[in-house]
C-alpha cells in the first residue's frame, strides 16, 4: 500500500470530477463582479448627461463589502455542491467499498479529497476577486475603492466557505445518506448558534438590561460569519453589522480555527469509517441516538425558554403552559418524521419515541439551569474603581441622513472612555435600572424608561468588557456630553476624518449646486478650521440637527466600514462659513441667471403684494427669506412671501434685497459678524408646472 499522506494524481482525479461545477460557478462569479462597477460607473455617467455634472456626486464611495456580498453564494451554494460532490461516494456502498480497496492511506484519500474541494474554492474566488478588483480599477475616475478592505472580504468569505466545507465533511463522516448528511450538517453549522442566540433572547426577557446582541464574548454574534448570513436572511435578531461581520479579523481567525477543529474530527472520522455506513443514516446506533436527541432538543429547549421570561415576571398563565406543551409535541413529531424518512418505516418512527421523550426531558433540565444562571446576571453592578474604561452607544435606531452607517454615532461611539465621572454616572444608572426592574415585578416601568434615553454599555475590566442596555436620564447625558469633551480618545475620533482626496463630498439640504474643486476646497477650509476652534465647538456643529445652512456629506472608508460624516455649515466655523457664502453667491450671480431672474421678479412689490391677495399660486414658487443676526443669535424665516408681507416695510426691505441680487456681484464679501439674509428660491419656469424647475439659494446684506 502506497504510504503518502498525499498522491497528486489521486488528487487531480478528484479535481477533475469537481470542474463541471467549478468552471460554471468560476465563470459566472467573476462575470457578475466585473458587471457591478461597469453598471455603477455607466450609471453615473447618464446621470451627469440628465442632470449635469455638477449634480452628480463624485468619485461614488464604493462599499466594497455590499459589492463584494455576491461572492456570499460560494458558501451557500457553490461549496455545498462542491463537497457533497467530493464525498458523494461515502452514501454509496459500491463506491465506499471502491475508495477503501485503493492502494493508498485512508488519510491520503481524507487530504486529496479535501484539497480538491479546497483548491476549487480558492480559484473560484482568486479569479472572481481578481477579476471584480481589475473592473474596478478601470473605473477609477468615478468609483472610489478600498482594495485593501475587498482583500479582506475575499480572504473573509474564503474562510466561511472552509468552514461550510469542514462542516458538510464532518456530518458526511457521521453518516450515510445525503438527507442524513444535510440534516446534520444543518445541526452542526446552526445548532449552537440558534442556541446561543435564544439564549440571549430569553435572558434579556428575564432581566431586561442584558443586551442581547453583545452578552457572550466568544460566542457572540459577530464571530461566526457563515451563520450570520443566514441568521440575518432569515430575519433573525442579530449584532453588529453586516460591513463590521466580513472585515473582522477576529471573526476570520475565530472561523479558520473552528474550520481546523472540525476538519481534523473529520479526518478522525473518516478514519474510523467503516464501509458498511454508506446507506445507513448513521456510523453508528449511539451517534444516530445522539442525532435523535439534538433534534427534539431543540425545539424543546426553544419553548422552555420561551415561557421563562413571563415565569420571572409571574405572569405565567395558561396560554405559556399551551404554548410549551405545544413545542414538546413538535419536538417529538421532529424526532419520529426523522427517523421515519431514515428507516424509511412506521416502526423506525414508533420506536423513536423514547428518545423525543428523553430529548424533551434534557431540555427541562438544561432550561432550568440556563434560566438559574440568567438570574445571576442581575448581581453585576459594578463601581467605577472596578472598571479599566467603557464604551457606550445610543440605541436611537434612527436611519440618519445617509445609506451608510454615521460617523459620529457609530465609530466614535465605540471609543474607550476613560473618566472617573461618566465611569460613576454609568455604574450609578445601571444599579437604579436593576432597582427598577425589582420593584416593577422584574420588568422595566414604562413610565421611568420613556423619560430616558437607551444606551448600551460595556463595562471593561482586564480582558473582559461586560454589556447592558442601561436607561440614562437627560441630565445625565448632558453631563456625560460635557465630560467627553475632556477624554482625549474620544477628541481625536472627533477629528479624525479623512483627507478631500479619500473622500465623496457633497452639500446636503440647501439649493446650491457646485462643482467637485469647490467642495473639496471647502472640505479642507473645514478641515483646518476644526482643529483651530475650541472642541466644545466643533462637537455642538456635529451635533447640531437644524441644519439652517445646510451640511457637508463625507462619504468615507474607515477600516473597511464605509461611514457618511454629516456636519452642519455653522457661524460657529467664520472661516468655512464665509467661503461657503462667497461659493454659493459665486455660482448663483455667474451660472444661475434665469433662476436669478424669476427669484428677483417674485420679490418684485407687485407680485409680492398679490401673494398676499392670492392672486398668484403660491405652489408654483416659493421664496423662503432667513434673517440672521449674529450679535444676539437671532434667527427668524418666512416661508412664503405672503408670511413676510404681514412685517412692517416688507416691500421696502423686499426691494432692498431684489436691488442687491440685481448687481450680481460675485466678489462681494459678505459680513458674518453683521446681520444678513438667506434669499432660498424654488419654483417653475411656467405656470402649469410643464416648464424647468429652478432653485437657488444666496445671501444678500443690506443696510
Amino acid at each position: 500500500m502506497n504510504k503518502k499522506i498525499f498522491n497528486g494524481k489521486q488528487f487531480f482525479q478528484s479535481w477533475k470530477q469537481l470542474k463541471s461545477v467549478g468552471i460554471i460557478f468560476t465563470l459566472l462569479l467573476a462575470v457578475m463582479m466585473v458587471v457591478m462597477p461597469v453598471s455603477e460607473m455607466m450609471s453615473l455617467k447618464r446621470n451627469m448627461e440628465l442632470m449635469g455634472e455638477g449634480a452628480v456626486n463624485l468619485p461614488y464611495v464604493v462599499d466594497v463589502v455590499s459589492q463584494a456580498t455576491i461572492l456570499i453564494v460560494t458558501f451557500i451554494l457553490y461549496t455545498p455542491l462542491l463537497t457533497l460532490m467530493g464525498w458523494n461516494f461515502l452514501t454509496k456502498r459500491n463506491a465506499s467499498d471502491f475508495y477503501q480497496s485503493q492502494p493508498y492511506t485512508r488519510t491520503c484519500t481524507y487530504l486529496t479529497h479535501a484539497a480538491a474541494v479546497i483548491a476549487w474554492q480558492v480559484i473560484t474566488l482568486v479569479v472572481a476577486g481578481g477579476m471584480g478588483a481589475i473592473a474596478y480599477a478601470a473605473c477609477s475616475n468615478y468609483l472610489l475603492v478600498d482594495f485593501g478592505t475587498m482583500l479582506h472580504v475575499v480572504i473573509n468569505i474564503f474562510a466561511c466557505n472552509l468552514l461550510c466545507m469542514a462542516a458538510i465533511t464532518l456530518a458526511c463522516g457521521l453518516t450515510g445518506t445525503i438527507f442524513s448528511n444535510i440534516c446534520v450538517t444543518g445541526l452542526i453549522i446552526f445548532l449552537p448558534r440558534l442556541l446561543v442566540k435564544v439564549v440571549a433572547v430569553a435572558a434579556q426577557g428575564i432581566v431586561p438590561v442584558l443586551s442581547s446582541e453583545n452578552m457572550y464574548s466568544v460566542l457572540g454574534s459577530d464571530y461566526n460569519m457563515l451563520t450570520e448570513v443566514i441568521f440575518r436572511a432569515m430575519g433573525i435578531p442579530h449584532g453588529g453589522s453586516f460591513r463590521e461581520l466580513f472585515i473582522s479579523n477576529t471573526a476570520l481567525v475565530y472561523t479558520l480555527i473552528l474550520s481546523v477543529v472540525y476538519l481534523i474530527a473529520a479526518w478522525f472520522l473518516f478514519k474510523k469509517r467503516r464501509s458498511e455506513t454508506a446507506g445507513n443514516s448513521a456510523c453508528s446506533k449511539q451517534v444516530q441516538l445522539i442525532i435523535r436527541i439534538v433534534i427534539g432538543f431543540v425545539v424543546s429547549y426553544i419553548g422552555v425558554l420561551g415561557v421563562s421570561s413571563a415565569y420571572r415576571k409571574g405572569e405565567m398563565t395558561g396560554g405559556d403552559v399551551m404554548t410549551l406543551i405545544v413545542c414538546f409535541i413538535v419536538s417529538l413529531t421532529m424526532v419520529m418524521v426523522y427517523e421515519g424518512i431514515n428507516t424509511k418505516s412506521v416502526n423506525g418512527a414508533v420506536k423513536s419515541i423514547p428518545s423525543g421523550i428523553l430529548a424533551i426531558v434534557i431540555s427541562l433540565i438544561a432550561g432550568a439551569v440556563t434560566y438559574g444562571l440568567v438570574i445571576q446576571t442581575e448581581k453585576y453592578q459594578p463601581s467605577e474603581a472596578d472598571l479599566d474604561c467603557v464604551v457606550m452607544k445610543a440605541n436611537n435606531y434612527s436611519y440618519g441622513y445617509s445609506e451608510y452607517d454615521d460617523y459620529f454615532d457609530s465609530y466614535v461611539s465605540g471609543i474607550a472612555i476613560k473618566n472617573d465621572i461618566i465611569e460613576k454616572i454609568l455604574c450609578d444608572t445601571l444599579k437604579d435600572n436593576i432597582a427598577n426592574i425589582t420593584e416593577n415585578g422584574h420588568s422595566m416601568d414604562y413610565n421611568y424608561i420613556n423619560r430616558r434615553s437607551e444606551y448600551t454599555v460595556g463595562y471593561h475590566k482586564g480582558a473582559s468588557t461586560t454589556y447592558r442596555t442601561i436607561y440614562l436620564t437627560n441630565s445625565d447625558v448632558e453631563k456625560i456630553s460635557a465630560e467627553l469633551v475632556k477624554v482625549d480618545s474620544y477628541k481625536t475620533a472627533m477629528l479624525d476624518l479623512p483627507e478631500a482626496k479619500d473622500a465623496s463630498i457633497q452639500l446636503n439640504g440647501i439649493y446650491v449646486t457646485t462643482t467637485a474643486e469647490q467642495k473639496a476646497e471647502l472640505y479642507n477650509t473645514l478641515l483646518e478650521e476644526s482643529k483651530e476652534i475650541a472642541f466644545v465647538d466643533w462637537c455642538s456643529v456635529v451635533q447640531d440637527e437644524t441644519r439652517e445652512n445646510g451640511m457637508i456629506s463625507v462619504v468615507f472608508s474607515k477600516e473597511g466600514t464605509v461611514y457618511s460624516a454629516n456636519i452642519s455649515i455653522s457661524s460657529k466655523m467664520p472661516k468655512t462659513f464665509a467661503m461657503f457664502i462667497r461659493m454659493t453667491n459665486k455660482n448663483v450671480f455667474e451660472s444661475k441667471n434665469a433662476t436669478l431672474e424669476s427669484c428677483i421678479q417674485a420679490l418684485s412689490s407687485t407680485k409680492a403684494q398679490n401673494a398676499v391677495n392670492n392672486k398668484t399660486d403660491i405652489v408654483e414658487e416659493s421664496v423662503v427669506l432667513t434673517f440672521y443676526d449674529p450679535q444676539s443669535d437671532y434667527v427668524r424665516a418666512y416661508y412664503g412671501l405672503s408670511d413676510y408681507m404681514q412685517v412692517k416695510n416688507a416691500e421696502e426691505t423686499l426691494e432692498k434685497i431684489a436691488v442687491e441680487l440685481k448687481k450680481k456681484n460675485a466678489d462681494h464679501l459678505i459680513d458674518i459678524t453683521k446681520p444678513y439674509i438667506r434669499v432660498s428660491y424654488s419654483g417653475y419656469e411656467g405656470n402649469d408646472y410643464s416648464g424647468e424647475y429652478q432653485s437657488m439659494t444666496a445671501f444678500v446684506q443690506i443696510d
